[in-house]
């Protein structure tokens, strides 16, 4: 399954929220973007709230840009 995500880093708290209205999920990371930790913490948040573990969660698409599209492998 691919889902679509939005990121914003260098937040308080980390979450993951679902938009239904755009139908996307928004990942609030404390992270900051350099040197891949932002998607790192990403992969680690999909991982929990999937109930997965983190070699099955892939970023496929937007490596380096706030938009991203995310495999998630059961």
């Amino acid at each position: 399954m691919n889902i679509a995500i939005k990121v914003k880093t260098g937040k308080n708290i980390s979450k993951i929220e679902y938009v239904e209205s755009g139908d996307y999920y928004v990942a609030s990371v404390k992270a900051s973007p350099h040197k891949g930790s932002a998607n790192t913490e990403i992969i680690k948040l999909l991982a929990e709230k999937f109930s997965l573990r983190q070699e099955e969660v892939k970023i496929i698409s937007g490596q380096r840009n706030m938009n991203k599209i995310v495999r998630l492998d059961k």
